[in-house]
């Protein structure tokens, strides 16, 4: 979609090395981070529960039929909800040694 057609990189190092042009640089999983930062209630749970755990405010829901309506999250709601994650992480959670390791750490692609 973003690469203009063009094959992936055979490699996992190709891979990242894409996804950094793509995006700009630095990549981290938030999710990623939230689960192996060593607290208890960041791990096995999904992305909503990271976030109401760490007391990211909930995104509005453009739409939604009634205030409390809990309707499925966009893509760019759970990417504005990842970068609070990540944010608040970087922050108040890890130390900056420790936040720095997850850098180019993408779940799945170790």
């Amino acid at each position: 979609m973003l690469g203009g057609g063009q094959p992936l990189p055979e490699t996992r190092q190709g891979f990242m090395e894409r996804v950094r042009d793509l995006l700009g640089g630095r990549v981290f999983d938030a999710k990623f981070m939230a689960e192996n930062c060593g607290r208890a209630d960041l791990r096995g749970v999904g992305l909503r529960s990271v976030s109401a755990n760490l007391g990211v405010p909930k995104p509005a829901n453009l739409g939604a039929p009634s205030p409390g309506a809990d309707l499925p999250w966009l893509a760019g709601t759970k990417s504005l909800v990842a970068y609070r994650i990540h944010t608040i992480l970087r922050l108040h959670v890890l130390s900056q040694d420790a936040a720095a390791g997850f850098e180019g750490v993408i779940d799945g692609l170790q």
